[in-house]
Parts: C-alpha cells; structure tokens; sequence
C-alpha cells in the first residue's frame, strides 16, 4: 500500500509510482470531459492518446531476462506531442542544447505565438506576417524592458 511501512530507500521509488500522473488525473474525469461541447477532435484525440500512454491499451511485449528468467511487461507508448511521459526526453534534451548555446550572462526567454485564426495568413503571405510577428515582439520587448525593467 502506497506511503504505509517504514521508510528506507526503495520506500522512495515506490512513492514516486504512488503520485498520480496527468494520464490518471484525466482518466477519473474522462467521463465528464469527453462531454463537453467545446472539445475539438484533435483534443479528444491527444486525451485519448495521453490516457492510453504505456497501458494494455497500446500493447507491449513482455521481457525476460536471459539469466534469471523473471519477466517484465513494458507497454508501448503514445510518442503523442502533448504526452508528458513521451516527451520528457525530448523536452529535456531540447533544454539541454538550449543551454549548451546561451551565453553565459543573465537572460530573459521568451515565446511569442500567433493566434490560430492567423496561421493560415501565414501560409499564404509567410514573410509578410513573419515581418510583423518580428516588429510587433519587438516593439513589445522593448516597452517590457522600458515601463517594467526600467531598461533600455
């Protein structure tokens, strides 16, 4: 049972499987989520795909070790973008070679997106809108470093 017995150091992995994952979080309220109206396809498909992450439900193959013979089952996984269990690697393998190029001095992050409604625009006029992005995020960094950082 999950957080009883005394602590040691295996108690510390077993409680790690014992935090619940968002794939858990989301099967408890799939039933009422899989309700709603506004749920677009493509977000019903990335739920479905973040639940069935490394279950039965995708299938797996069961390991043996050659030495001692005791078996292991591992189910596949979801390789889904939006998995955290799937892109954990790769989010911090992308962090990693992000750091290997940053400079070493103090430094601000930033992402900046278009809305939906935009990303056709930018298939039909890409360097029109990119140029814009460009100027608008500009024109933000600098008031950003202007009214809140007092900088220039």
């Amino acid at each position: 049972m999950c957080g009883s017995g005394p602590k040691h150091a295996a108690s510390e992995s077993t409680e790690a499987q014992c935090k619940p994952r968002v794939a858990d979080v989301l099967r408890s309220v799939s039933p009422v989520l899989l309700r709603e109206p506004s749920l677009r396809f493509e977000q019903r498909r990335v739920l479905g795909a973040i639940q069935a992450c490394r279950t039965p439900a995708l299938g797996g193959q069961l390991l043996v070790c050659p030495d001692c013979g005791s078996e292991k089952q591992v189910y596949h996984s979801c390789r889904n973008r939006h998995c955290p269990i799937c892109q954990n690697q790769s989010q911090d393998d992308w962090i990693a070679q992000r750091r290997k190029a940053m400079l070493p001095v103090p430094h601000f992050h930033l992402v900046f997106t278009l809305p939906a409604e935009l990303r056709g625009l930018c298939s039909a006029y890409p360097k029109a809108l990119y140029e814009l992005l460009l100027h608008s995020c500009g024109d933000v960094i600098v008031e950003l470093g202007q009214d809140v950082l007092r900088g220039q």
